[in-house]
């Protein structure tokens, strides 16, 4: 008689087997589904949503009148963290928002079209900081009612429907008939994550809304953020010396770094641009000669920093009286020309939806590297001083009061814009913040 268990143990071995196979398949489908359908979400500029808010009159799907247009705060504009997607979601506060009540225009792009809403937050008198207790009312742009929710302690447990809705038998009806609550289960939501179907979801078809699908496992946090009048927690606090740690530690980074480090003994400037995928770009010397202490940097929509070597001094090909070459010395501090270039990248961030924070200016001498960083409000950056007046003024501040301190009290004085942050980088790449205290005078503090 055969023994047919050896056979058996093949076959169930088979099954597993493919069961498995079946199981990673689709394991792998769904991460590419969802990869897939987060790059629908892309990010739109300040100014881009700006436009599109201002010729939406002509929109038959999403327009504010132009008394609601002079009321959204553009220039306290934020662009905020989506999670489980790599853009960002264009956030525009009202002029009129309070404690009792925030109101902010939320625009993003999805499917290349670009999509607005009203989102309202309306706390209760139980509401505190990082527990938001009250009502989440999302309104199209010309008042339409999309969907609704409630939310105690930081939990959203009822929805808001209209009443004309399918909702079970034990829906509330509230507000004069015209919504009803129905209650959320099993899994409570959160006011910090809310979902995309939730803001854009399938409640705005009654009123011509198309919903926004393709967006799936991507969540704001409502309570981020927020502008004037928020019942909100505040923003994540912007982290230079992360940052420049962060920066240390990467390997291209510190390539970069390393190969002009290499180059102070050279008779001319040499520098790079990174672009926010990480890539660098070489910058070209100003004329393409020995003796210049200049680069050509053309600022591009996706960069996000500079860095650059400022060189020894060295015997320029002037003579002086005697016949003997003049001995050139560049200030290897950051001068008002890269001062100006590191306000240009801001402005562009700000432009092209990248995070403040990424932006960066970095100077590498022989006697020491630096960085700027900018911890201000983004909406007081402008570049319309007198640059041309600078020069003197600057080399006379670091001849008074030395590098550090000379470029400091420069700054303050002549740029006039807060939180411009300079911070000495270390050789084992630790970093410490110098500033001004109350008297003028010069405070080191290391970065942890």
């Amino acid at each position: 008689m055969r023994n047919h268990k050896p056979e058996k143990l093949k076959l169930t071995k088979r099954i597993f087997l493919f069961t498995l196979a079946l199981v990673l398949t689709n394991c792998q489908d769904n991460e590419n589904l969802t990869k897939q359908e987060q790059s629908t979400i892309k990010t739109v500029s300040i100014n881009d949503a700006k436009a599109f808010l201002a010729r939406s009159a002509n929109n038959p799907t999403a327009k504010l009148s132009g008394s609601e247009i002079g009321e959204l705060e553009f220039d306290k504009a934020t662009l905020e963290k989506l999670n489980g997607s790599d853009q960002l979601l264009t956030v525009i506060p009202f002029a009129t928002n309070s404690e009792v009540r925030n109101d902010r225009v939320l625009v993003v792009k999805i499917d290349d079209e670009i999509r607005s809403v009203i989102f309202s937050m309306q706390p209760d008198e139980n509401s505190t900081q990082g527990s938001f207790s009250g009502k989440l009312l999302i309104y199209s742009l010309e008042g339409d009612f999309i969907n609704g929710y409630k939310a105690k302690d930081g939990i959203i447990e009822i929805q808001y429907v209209k009443s004309n809705s399918t909702t079970s038998s034990t829906s509330k009806t509230i507000d004069g008939g015209e919504l009803k609550e129905v209650v959320i289960g099993p899994k409570p939501k959160l006011t910090n994550a809310v979902s995309f179907d939730m803001i854009w979801g399938s409640g705005g078809s009654s009123i011509g809304y198309a919903p926004v699908g393709g967006a799936s496992g991507v969540t704001w946090d409502s309570t981020g953020g927020g502008g004037s009048g928020s019942p909100s927690t505040p923003p994540a606090v912007n982290d230079p010396c992360k940052s420049i740690s962060d920066q240390a530690v990467n390997p291209a980074f510190k390539a970069k770094m390393d190969a002009l480090k290499a180059k102070t003994s050279l008779k001319k400037e040499s520098g790079y641009a990174q672009k926010k995928d990480g890539s660098f770009k070489e910058l070209q010397n100003g004329s393409g000669g020995t003796n210049i202490n200049s680069l050509e940097f053309i600022i591009e929509p996706d960069m996000v920093g500079f860095m650059h070597v400022h060189i020894d001094p060295y015997e320029s090909d002037e003579l002086d009286e005697d016949g003997n070459p003049k001995e050139s010395a560049p200030i290897k501090m950051f001068s008002p020309a890269d001062v100006k270039q590191f306000l240009l990248l801001l402005i562009n961030a700000k432009t092209n939806g990248i995070p403040v924070e990424n932006v960066f200016g970095t100077m590498v001498s022989s006697s020491g590297d630096y960085s700027l960083r900018f911890t201000g409000n983004i909406a007081d950056v402008k570049t319309d001083q007198n640059w041309g007046s600078f020069d003197q003024i600057y080399k006379a501040a670091i001849k008074k009061d030395g590098k550090e301190l000379g470029f400091l009290k420069f700054l303050k004085d002549n740029i006039g814009i807060n939180g411009i942050s300079l911070y000495k980088i270390k050789k084992d790449g630790k970093s410490e913040n110098k500033t001004l205290n109350a008297n003028n005078k010069l405070n080191s503090t290391p970065c942890q």
